[in-house]
C-alpha cells in the first residue's frame, strides 16, 4: 500500500471531534483557561490526527481556535511565530507572564487546606500551583508532599505517612477522599442520633419487666401485741424496732 493510500485510510476514519473553546483572555482566568487550551489542543490533535497536515495547516486552525484576542497578540509579536510550538509560546507569555520560580514555589509550599474546602477542591488548587514551579519530574512526589502536609484532618495525616516512601500521589489521592467521606458519614449519622426500636417491638427491659409481674413488697416483721407505724428507713410498716426493719435485716 502506498503512502497516499496510507493517508487516505488514515482521513477516513478519523473521528469527528470538535476543536477546544477559545481561551479566555479576562485577568482572572487567563492563564488557567490557556493551560487548559494547550492540554486540549495537544489531544485534539493527536484524535483528530491534524498532526498528519502541514506545519501552515496547523498553524492556521490553531490561530482559528485560540480566539480574536489571542490571535491579535500573535499577530502583534515582534518575531512573527511560525510553528504551532512557536505560537503557543507568545499565547503562554501573555496569559501566564513571566514566571518568578521562587516566589511560585513559595505559594505552593504554604499553601494548605482551607476549613471551608474540600479535599477535590484543594488538590485541584495545588495541581494548578504546581504548574508554575518547574518541578518537572519531581511534580507528582512534591504534590503528594505538599498533601500530606496541607490537609486539614490529622488522623488522615498520620495514615499518609505510615505508608511510607511507597506512598504515591494517586494512593495519596484515594486515602484522602475515602477518610473525608468516612468523617462525612460519621457526622451525620452522630446527628441522626441511634436507631429507633421497629414499631410494636418493645425493648427488653421491659419485656422482662412485664414476664417478671409486678413486684410484691417484703412481708412486715410485726409480732403480735407490738405497735406498728411506719418505717423513716424502709417506708414500710412494722414494729419500733431495728430488728422489724428490713433495711437493717
Amino acid at each position: 500500500m502506498s503512502t497516499d493510500q496510507e493517508q487516505a485510510g488514515l482521513r477516513r476514519f478519523v473521528p469527528k471531534i470538535n476543536p477546544p473553546e477559545p481561551i479566555n483572555t479576562s485577568n482572572e482566568t487567563k492563564e488557567e483557561s490557556f493551560r487548559r487550551f494547550k492540554s486540549q489542543w495537544t489531544t485534539y490533535s493527536l484524535l483528530s490526527r491534524v498532526y498528519n497536515e502541514s506545519e501552515e495547516y496547523q498553524s492556521a486552525l490553531l490561530l482559528y481556535t485560540v480566539g480574536p484576542e489571542c490571535q491579535k497578540v500573535v499577530e502583534s509579536a515582534t518575531n512573527a511565530p511560525n510553528t504551532v510550538e512557536e505560537i503557543l509560546q507568545v499565547i503562554e507569555q501573555y496569559c501566564c507572564g513571566d514566571k518568578n520560580v521562587i516566589y511560585e514555589r513559595y505559594m505552593f509550599n504554604t499553601r494548605n487546606q482551607l476549613a471551608t474546602e474540600s479535599f477535590d477542591d484543594y488538590y485541584a488548587v495545588i495541581r494548578q500551583k504546581s504548574n508554575r514551579c518547574d518541578y518537572e519530574a519531581f511534580r507528582d512526589q512534591l504534590v503528594r508532599d505538599r498533601l500530606v502536609w496541607g490537609i486539614m484532618d490529622s488522623g488522615t495525616r498520620h495514615k499518609l505517612i505510615a505508608r511510607g516512601g511507597t506512598l504515591t500521589l494517586e494512593e495519596a489521592v484515594q486515602i484522602c477522599r475515602s477518610e473525608e467521606v468516612a468523617t462525612q458519614t460519621v457526622r451525620q449519622l452522630s446527628i441522626a442520633g441511634p436507631p429507633a426500636n421497629p414499631p410494636g417491638q418493645a425493648t427488653e427491659v421491659n419485656a422482662i419487666s412485664r414476664a417478671k409481674g409486678p413486684t410484691k413488697p417484703a412481708p412486715s416483721r410485726v409480732s403480735r401485741g407490738e405497735q406498728v407505724s411506719k418505717c423513716y428507713y424502709c417506708g414500710g410498716s412494722h414494729a419500733r424496732s431495728k430488728e422489724a426493719c428490713p433495711a437493717y435485716g
